[in-house]
C-alpha cells in the first residue's frame, strides 16, 4: 500500500540515529487492539518493527501470540517478532471486488 511504504520511509529518514521509536501507552493500547482483530477475524496486517537500526515490515497473517512474541505468517514463512521491537500494526484493508 502506498501510504504504508511513504510511512515506513518517513519512518527510515527519521531514525537516523538507529534507535527504535518509543510508544506512547495509547499506540501500544492500539496496537494491542488491533492484533485482536487481526486474530479473531483472520485479517492480514502489515507489522512494522525495529530491527538492524532500522524499521522493516512484514505482511500476513497472526498465527500466535504471546507476552514476548508475535508469529506471523507471510509469503516467505513464519516469522518470528520480539514484541518490543514492533513499533506499529496495521490491518490491510482488502479492496472491494467489482463485478
Amino acid at each position: 500500500m502506498p501510504e504504508h511504504s511513504k510511512m515506513l520511509h518517513d519512518w527510515n529518514e527519521s531514525e537516523n540515529d538507529g534507535q527504535k521509536p518509543v510508544l506512547s501507552e495509547d499506540k501500544l493500547e492500539d496496537m494491542q487492539r488491533t492484533i485482536q482483530e487481526a486474530i479473531e477475524f483472520k485479517k492480514q496486517v502489515h507489522v512494522f518493527f525495529h530491527s538492524s537500526h532500522r524499521i522493516q515490515m512484514v505482511e500476513g497473517f497472526i498465527i500466535g501470540h504471546g507476552i514476548n512474541r508475535l508469529e506471523i505468517k507471510s509469503e516467505d514463512g513464519v516469522e518470528y517478532l520480539v514484541s518490543n521491537e514492533i513499533v506499529d500494526i496495521s490491518l490491510i484493508q482488502k479492496s472491494p471486488v467489482r463485478a
